[in-house]
């Protein structure tokens, strides 16, 4: 059986399709920045959650103000989740005795806050080992997940394009039987034949994708028991381990 042209293009489009659902590595950003002023102690407040953050890792970070005019202040006495060795988490704060730097911030002026570098924290070489475990194991969970999500919507999708180039062959069946000259009921009959190829070719590959991943599906519904691993940090630089098994 020779495959056409436009059925390997159909193949590829289909199987390029959920290519997209592949997720990217997340990597640590500053979200939600805000601030304000508290005037009895002349000091800025300023609040900020610093995400996608590793408990293995401290971070460096940057504080600047820029106002409409985009002129940069930077300040200097400042104290809190600044500079160098910071975790990440949410509710970041940094309080800036603002008059002991400047005389004056325009109202326009805003924070920005960057991560300069990121830096690998100290940990129990035990620990860190468990740790690389442990990722190791949740990011092969998931790319086998996001593997066999990805076949069954390319199945799905050969299976959609399957039916629509059968139906679209016996329309040709029906000019072929309705031609009035040797020519077209010449051509019609290659354009049904070849329409019914495609067809074919998609159902079988349909049937192939869809059937794999409903057998895993199930597979992994048959477990009978699922061990879990935390590992989370202290506010004394401790980590707490702990083994959670479901029967």
């Amino acid at each position: 059986m020779v495959l056409h042209k436009e059925a390997w293009l159909l193949i590829l489009f289909l199987f390029v399709l959920p290519a997209p659902l592949h997720s990217q590595e997340k990597h640590p950003r500053v979200m939600n920045v805000h601030h304000y002023f508290k005037p009895g102690e002349n000091e800025v407040v300023i609040v900020y959650d610093l995400i996608n953050t590793s408990p293995l890792e401290r971070y460096e970070i940057e504080l600047l103000f820029i106002d409409g005019m985009n002129k940069k202040t930077r300040p200097l006495t400042v104290f809190g989740d600044v500079g160098e060795d910071i975790q990440g988490g949410e509710n970041k704060r940094i309080t800036w005795h603002i008059f002991d730097d400047v005389e004056a911030l325009s109202n326009s002026a805003r924070p920005v806050i960057r991560i300069v570098s990121v830096n690998k924290a100290p940990v129990d070489p035990t620990l860190a080992i468990i740790m690389d475990q442990m990722q190791q194991s949740g990011k092969s969970d998931s790319q086998f997940q996001m593997k066999r999500e990805g076949a069954l919507i390319a199945g799905v999708g050969c299976g959609v394009g399957a039916v629509a180039c059968y139906l679209k062959a016996n329309e040709y069946m029906k000019e072929k039987n309705l031609a009035e000259s040797l020519e077209d009921y010449n051509r019609a009959g290659e354009n049904a034949d070849k329409f019914y190829t495609i067809s074919y070719v998609l159902g079988g590959i349909s049937a192939a994708t869809i059937g794999y991943s409903v057998y895993q599906y199930i597979r992994r519904g048959k477990a009978k028991r699922e061990t879990s691993f935390s590992l989370v940090p202290g506010i004394h630089h401790e980590f707490t381990f702990s083994i959670k098994t479901n029967f």
